[in-house]
């Protein structure tokens, strides 16, 4: 059973982990001078591992492990509830980044044999024949 404050499709820390269908991630822990903090870490749909800072845990060292804190979580902290939905975020928006057309980079010989070709089809009205010999 799911926590209904898990974002849809993922899995509770009962379910054996924090991951999302199709985006496998991790919750990352990582101790540092100003105290805890969330990082999220996953491969992209290009198989290019990801790691992002999620931000400040609400947590404490118990041992060799970390558990929550006591009291209110502050509004600029993350508990592992917000963790797991800021890592979701996180993973959406990368995945909508990569989608976009890239503007950087810079036409190739491929992109202007293309572009003829388009022209060619369905501008100057050229046989297939035509088109066929030119592929």
């Amino acid at each position: 059973m799911v926590p209904g404050w898990y974002p849809v499709g993922t899995r509770g820390p009962s379910e054996g982990g924090r991951s999302l269908p199709g985006h496998e991630g991790s919750l990352l822990i990582v101790e540092r001078a100003a105290g805890p903090v969330y990082f999220a870490k996953w491969r992209d749909s290009t198989g290019r591992q990801v790691k992002k800072r999620l931000g400040p845990a609400w947590v404490e060292r118990a041992g060799s492990e970390w558990r929550r804190r006591r009291g209110r979580v502050p509004d600029d902290v993350l508990d592992e509830r917000a963790a797991v939905v800021a890592m979701s975020e996180a993973i959406a928006r990368c995945e909508a980044s990569l989608r976009q057309p890239r503007t950087d980079r810079r036409a190739t010989f491929t992109d202007a044999a293309a572009a003829w070709l388009h022209h060619l089809e369905h501008v100057a009205a050229a046989k297939p024949s035509t088109l066929t010999d030119y592929r």
